[in-house]
């Protein structure tokens, strides 16, 4: 398990949203220092009664949005690419949240999800072959 946060490529479009991949609590934490993110708006790990959720916080000082993909203790590789997409989906719902596109094409979706998903997926085998 990598110990640090894997941020992926951004290039779906053109806007302050970084979205990152976080495999432990204490990485999410030392990002969130890192970020300069005030320790009174942290937000919540992972819920015990789940294995993932999307955490997303605004980094005023830039106008930047931080999207974390928080995952915690998945350690089935088919279930952890089912959780993968299934959170690049609420990615997704962010980021047309902060676009205001109510009703994006299937198209349009259809790819951003795939990019998202699959800049997830990279993230995650990344760090598990540094980790063999």
């Amino acid at each position: 398990m990598t110990k640090n946060v894997k941020w992926i490529d951004r290039s779906l479009y053109d806007a302050p949203f970084c979205i990152g991949l976080c495999l432990s609590e204490r990485a999410f934490k030392a990002e969130l220092k890192k970020l300069k993110v005030p320790r009174e708006t942290w937000p919540e790990w992972v819920s015990p009664v789940h294995d993932a959720h999307v955490v997303t916080v605004s980094q005023e000082s830039t106008r930047t949005k931080l999207c974390f993909v928080c995952v915690d203790g998945v350690s089935d590789g088919e279930a952890m690419l089912g959780i993968l997409v299934h959170e690049a989906t609420h990615v997704w719902q962010a980021i047309c949240e902060d676009m205001g596109e109510d009703e994006p094409s299937s198209e349009f979706e259809a790819y951003a999800l795939q990019k998202i998903s699959q800049g997830l997926i990279s993230a995650w085998l990344s760090g598990s072959k540094k980790k063999k």
